[in-house]
């Protein structure tokens, strides 16, 4: 490793993870490209994953191992992104693992683009589906396409955003993360991570995208996608504070993407709701309560989306009229799509990742 500050930390928070490091730490250990730091951080787990870590840092001296007690995702996170000296951060999941290549790619595009942010790919871990992004790879900048993209960012008219509103997936210069990760509240502790993907993006001079590379995300019972949720209604509304807080402070001229993404939030959170089997009085109370703020009120009135958006289209109107009774429908049409075989090839295959968070 070079004697300076390393181009890369990788930084993988980890809770009650033990089965999953193996696979995780050495996807990072062997790596064609070496000048990088792996930081590795315990968050107060209970099974063996600090002495899996403890491990790991005697066989390889870029390893960093580091221990805090039960925090929480964010704050693991966040200590070990103080805890880095890598010029580009990377985020890796702990049960989840890179591509050998990951770090060789994204430090070609560094030498030639001097980016702010790399967007790699998302593989869905042990198939051959692809979290598909709706901008085409290349280099964005001020000069060339950037204010496109941020104006597809948190969710575009045609019910897509440019890429999964995720830190994992991504490699950020340290100096425009920073303080977007560290200032995020910790009361918001449904999509933060998207919360501050989406600010680090809108500070960013420039952005590169890549396809030949890629993240394999581990699906597994019980992960974000299929959590059922009681309190989903009241983390999302502090959620969507916190976007009207910082979009207001920071000057962001989104509002048409922030009323669209009320809608996707929302009907989050009716799955997550609808999921965890409460009574239907406590879901309408709930949502009685959420539809009350002024903001979100208005957004499901007048968030616009093209006839392209048919699904969003549709949650709107489920959201708008309160029939709750479509939610499991369309749950249940969404997970037989996603479990039919594949299309023959040459024929395009859905996104897996349409009109979701990673």
């Amino acid at each position: 490793m070079s004697k300076e500050k390393p181009l890369f930390s990788v930084i993988v928070p980890a809770y009650n993870s033990a089965e999953f490091l193996s696979q995780c730490i050495e996807s990072v250990r062997a790596q064609s490209f070496e000048d990088f730091e792996l930081v590795l951080v315990d968050d107060g787990s209970k099974d063996e994953t600090l002495e899996i870590f403890k491990s790991a840092e005697k066989l390889d001296s870029r390893i960093k191992v580091f221990h805090q007690e039960n925090g929480g995702h964010t704050s693991a996170r966040n200590l070990g992104l103080t805890e880095s000296t890598g010029r580009y951060i990377l985020f890796l999941d702990s049960d989840d693992w890179l591509d050998t290549n990951v770090l060789e790619a994204c430090a070609a595009r560094i030498d030639r683009y001097r980016p702010d942010v790399i967007v790699y790919r998302l593989r869905v871990a042990g198939t051959d589906r692809i979290f598909e992004n709706s901008f085409p790879d290349g280099f964005y900048n001020r000069d060339k396409g950037l204010e496109e993209f941020r104006e597809n960012l948190l969710q575009s008219p045609q019910g897509t955003f440019a890429v999964p509103k995720s830190l994992i997936g991504k490699v950020m210069r340290r100096e425009v993360l920073w303080s977007n990760q560290l200032g995020i509240p910790k009361e918001v502790v449904m999509g933060e991570d998207g919360a501050a993907f989406v600010a680090t993006m809108m500070d960013a001079d420039s952005v590169c995208l890549l396809s030949d590379a890629c993240y394999n995300y581990r699906i597994r019972p019980g992960s974000v996608s299929r959590t059922a949720d009681k309190m989903a209604f009241r983390r999302t509304l502090v959620l969507l504070r916190h976007y009207r807080t910082v979009a207001r402070e920071k000057g962001w001229q989104i509002e048409d993407q922030l009323d669209r993404d009320v809608v996707l939030q929302l009907y989050t959170a009716v799955q997550f709701v609808t999921r965890s089997g409460c009574e239907k009085r406590w879901l309408k109370e709930e949502y009685r309560k959420v539809v009350e703020e002024s903001f979100v009120h208005n957004a499901l009135k007048t968030a616009v989306f093209n006839k392209k958006a048919t699904k969003m289209r549709v949650k709107q109107y489920i959201l708008r009229c309160r029939a709750f009774w479509l939610v499991k429908l369309l749950d249940h049409s969404d997970n037989y799509a996603q479990r039919r075989p594949e299309r023959r090839p040459g024929k395009r295959r859905r996104s897996v990742c349409e009109n979701s968070q990673t």
